[in-house]
């Protein structure tokens, strides 16, 4: 089997599992944690961190304390499959070497048991240095062994060198075509100018290359990038300016990925299923997940605008499904996900999300004649 294969079937594989969880951020129950690490006092609150999911297990890597200048290079634990009916542990993990303390890391699977990120060795130095002006690079952790790796800072045009230092506040996706996919953000060490440009590593050439613009200078500061039905990339949401002034909340831009050009900005969806609307100060930092071989997306870290449109007052306020407009696919919402227990990484500005299949069972069916009629 190929890599690109491989890495398209473990994609494929890892989107069947949701569950929702907000580590740190939801109220009520569902953010109680039980810590079975001695080492460790509380669950920390981490901005920027990475989360991805192996074996049903969330891994939440990077980050910054809330009360601390430096970056972290620690990875936590979670395991939700838990014996004595916690809602989740937590744990260190013991790993055999450190890998590079960075937030913003932009943890992706590559495979079933290794997780990538791109980053360097200088997140705590100052804008100024010359340190900050460093060219990212692949770092590979196994979760077998537990161990970092590290490859060669990758080819690419010299001219465009900037453009592949650090970020913070983008998005980072692995793409149906083993591609990782670096969509807008700030300069890590300036953070509050968005960029203008993205860019895409091919793991297998090992290769940085830049995202054609198409005439769209396309720019979002937070914002959310996924896979489309057809195997390019859709990006929603975001800031376009330091201030608050957001990118429309029902639009997407569409990324080509055998051109790595963005080819159009569309409507996000035209159904009236969209009927739980968006606040805007919710659309930044949000997580969207496409539902596999349909064309629905799960929108999480979002917020219903009524009250009554919540499960129960102790279900978290951060579920939307839309339909994908431009996409014909469509079947009965309640036939999409069978009822097993998973897991899934969001890739969200604030905090690691994951979804319930049980949660979104109930959703779908309160909702289905209403709102997420398929037919």
């Amino acid at each position: 089997m190929s890599k690109v294969k491989s890495l398209k079937n473990h994609l494929l594989l890892s989107l069947w599992y949701f569950c929702i969880v907000s580590i740190g951020f939801v109220k009520g129950e569902a953010g109680k944690i039980t810590i079975t690490d001695k080492s460790i006092s509380f669950s920390p609150r981490l901005f920027g961190r990475s989360a991805v999911a192996y074996k049903d297990r969330m891994y939440v890597y990077g980050g910054k304390h809330a009360a601390l200048v430096a970056h972290s290079n620690d990875m936590y634990e979670y395991i939700f499959d838990t014996p004595n009916n916690e809602k989740a542990t937590m744990s260190l993990v013991n790993g055999t070497n450190k890998g590079p303390s960075c937030s913003f890391c932009g943890a992706v699977m590559i495979d079933e048991s290794h997780m990538m990120i791109l980053s360097h060795e200088y997140a705590n130095a100052w804008i100024n240095s010359t340190e900050s002006r460093t060219v990212v690079r692949p770092y590979i952790f196994d979760f077998v062994s537990l161990t970092w790796t590290q490859k060669e800072v990758p080819s690419y045009n010299k001219s465009e060198e900037n453009l592949y230092y650090m970020r913070a506040k983008h998005s980072t996706v692995l793409g149906s075509d083993g591609r990782i996919y670096v969509i807008g953000g700030t300069n890590f060490f300036e953070d509050t100018t968005p960029l203008t440009e993205s860019y895409y590593y091919d793991p297998v050439l090992n290769h940085y290359g830049k995202i054609n613009n198409n005439g769209f200078e396309y720019k979002s500061i937070g914002p959310t990038a996924f896979n489309l039905p057809d195997g390019n990339i859709g990006s929603v949401f975001g800031r376009i300016g330091a201030t608050g002034e957001y990118n429309w909340y029902d639009t997407m831009m569409v990324l080509d990925t055998k051109t790595s050009t963005w080819i159009k900005n569309q409507t996000l969806s035209s159904s009236p299923l969209n009927t739980i609307p968006l606040k805007r100060e919710y659309i930044e930092g949000a997580t969207v997940q496409l539902i596999p071989n349909t064309n629905f997306a799960v929108f999480l870290g979002t917020a219903p605008a009524y009250k009554d449109q919540l499960v129960s007052d102790n279900e978290p306020e951060i579920m939307m499904i839309k339909r994908l407009a431009g996409y014909a696919k469509n079947i009965k919402t309640r036939d999409l996900i069978p009822d097993t227990k998973g897991l899934i990484p969001g890739n969200t500005l604030f905090s690691p999300w994951l979804v319930s299949t049980k949660f979104y069972s109930r959703i779908s069916q309160k909702y289905e004649d209403k709102r997420f009629d398929t037919r």
